[in-house]
């Protein structure tokens, strides 16, 4: 991805001569806002992702605020898969990791933008785990379970993950839930366990209302 940032913005600075069209490294954030009025958001952001990255690698300064920056702009201009792809390929560099950890630099997700589809709980999942992304993982493995007749072992597994309050978010948001025997013959779960367990607790609800609603039809 980085490798697409550098290819555009050399085509950017070719077009328009290099003239108040380039992000440099010694004031870029001040050059990032200017390159958003000249070239427009995305351009500028793309810019920036590969200012970021020759900054970490040659250890340069501002490094937090360009971060900052480009994130602030994703939000704001609906680019969040921009960023967040990029966020993910640049946390694997032990600088961008410190500084996303501690400054709570995170990917962005749904609630501060319609551009992203990813809900809170991946966001905080991502900075808390290293960046991998739980989701994806959840389904592949599921996908998995399905095809290769392990619905006991994803199922075991998906039980006790699910006390964690970020996986609970993710498969109630997601709607991933527990294989049952129309999915898999290597399941004994009826559909309707595999249901419950995931809306059991809205289920009950809404049975204790259908109940006092009763009650009250009867007195």
């Amino acid at each position: 991805r980085t490798r697409s940032c550098a290819v555009l913005s050399s085509g950017i600075n070719a077009e328009y001569g290099g003239m108040e069209t380039t992000i440099g490294t010694a004031s870029p954030v001040q050059n990032f806002l200017a390159v958003i009025n000249k070239l427009g958001p995305k351009p500028a952001c793309l810019q920036l992702c590969e200012v970021i990255t020759s900054l970490v690698r040659h250890g340069g300064e501002n490094v937090k605020e360009c971060l900052i920056s480009l994130r602030e702009c994703a939000v704001r201009e609906g680019l969040a898969v921009l960023f967040n792809d990029y966020l993910k390929e640049a946390f694997t560099h032990v600088t961008i990791k410190a500084i996303c950890l501690e400054d709570k630099i995170s990917l962005i997700h749904r609630d501060e933008s319609s551009s992203s589809t990813l809900a809170p709980g991946e966001a905080e999942f991502f900075l808390r785990h290293g960046g991998e992304n739980v989701k994806e993982c959840l389904i592949s493995l599921r996908e998995c379970a399905v095809r290769e007749g392990l619905a006991v072992l994803f199922n075991d597994y998906l039980k006790e993950a699910f006390t964690h309050v970020t996986i609970k978010a993710i498969c109630l948001e997601d709607k991933i839930s527990l294989i049952h025997r129309d999915e898999s013959s290597s399941s004994t779960l009826a559909p309707g366990e595999a249901e419950f367990f995931l809306n059991g607790d809205k289920i009950c609800a809404e049975l204790e209302e259908d109940d006092d609603d009763d009650l009250l039809d009867m007195l």
